[in-house]
């Protein structure tokens, strides 16, 4: 009877500690994308890649940089056009815990990017607050989803200004990432 006590007692300490955020964690995670898209008419491609860094501060809390890359070319009968962009940033994430592995988190950041287009260099400055979900599939691995958000961006292309800001939460602004744990 002890031993069964103490098996269901381990058994149960070990799922409630599986999946667990803690202070002290290091998250390394991102998104990886690739597109294409070819017809009579047009052909476009899209690589985008966004590794991130985060370190918790507390159970609920962290904070973390990013950077990334994004090359984007479109043909067509009127030319080609083709954009390369840097992006670099800085975020904090906020997580609610809603069950044993899974997590709902806001992510508000800010973003810097640079790049050519075609010849013609551009850079912007941005502000987004993004809803996103993730679940533990072991306690060092999980799955990030992020759907849209809220966003603000400013673009300086050759001393031409222009803004952006709005709200996306439809599936076009969907993305999808992994993030390992490291554990103290």
């Amino acid at each position: 009877m002890k031993k069964s006590v103490l098996l269901l007692t381990l058994m149960f300490f070990g799922t409630v500690a599986f999946g667990q955020i803690q202070k002290g964690d290091v998250r390394l995670g991102g998104n990886f994308l690739y597109n294409k898209t070819d017809n009579d008419v047009f052909e476009t491609s899209n690589f985008q890649i966004n590794p991130q860094a985060s370190l918790f501060l507390s159970e609920t809390t962290s904070v973390g940089l990013t950077i990334g890359y994004n090359r984007q070319k479109n043909e067509n009968p009127g030319g080609v056009i083709e954009s390369d962009q840097f992006n670099y940033g800085a975020f904090a994430r906020f997580y609610r815990s809603m069950g044993e592995r899974f997590y709902l988190f806001l992510q508000p950041g800010i973003n810097f990017s640079s790049g050519d287009a075609n010849g013609t260099d551009f850079s912007s400055f941005g502000i987004n607050v993004i809803p996103g979900v993730a679940y533990f599939l072991s306690d060092k691995f999980a799955v990030d989803a992020n759907i849209g958000g809220i966003f603000y961006n400013s673009q300086d292309t050759n001393g031409t200004d222009s803004n952006n800001f709005g709200l996306n939460l439809n599936l076009s602004g969907f993305t999808l990432g992994a993030s390992i744990f490291l554990r103290k």
